[in-house]
């Protein structure tokens, strides 16, 4: 099976950065993909140099990538994002996180709620 270069690109949109809480997509840290038969190769652009997570970020990469078929070798190379990047970085980071799905709120009428006085008095 042939995997393509938008397959390859759209699997780290669910690995996050544990610090800054949103995916590396979302960061602008995936620079570029390259697929050549069975090999993937991603270009994470870390916002410094010694950035603290990047070896979690990219075990984290290389792992989601191989679960992807087709892929057999995954390689992940490191490079330093330049000025327009960190600028596209700031601005990511001024917005209020995007929503995170699957939780339900609820709310509870005021008619139904009790305290512990009124459930002992019953």
């Amino acid at each position: 099976m042939s995997v393509s270069e938008a397959d390859v690109r759209a699997v780290p949109a669910g690995v996050h950065d544990p610090d800054l809480r949103r995916s590396v997509i979302e960061l602008g840290m995936v620079r570029q993909v390259r697929v050549k038969r069975r090999s993937a190769t991603v270009e994470l652009a870390l916002p410094m140099p010694g950035w603290p997570v990047q070896d979690e970020l990219v075990s984290q990469v290389v792992a989601a990538l191989g679960q992807l078929p087709g892929v057999g070798d995954v390689r992940v190379e490191r490079a330093d994002m330049d000025d327009a990047e960190k600028a596209r970085l700031r601005a990511v980071l001024a917005e209020p996180p995007l929503p995170i799905p699957n939780i339900v709120r609820r709310s509870i009428p005021a008619s139904n709620r009790r305290s512990a006085i009124d459930a002992t008095t019953l």
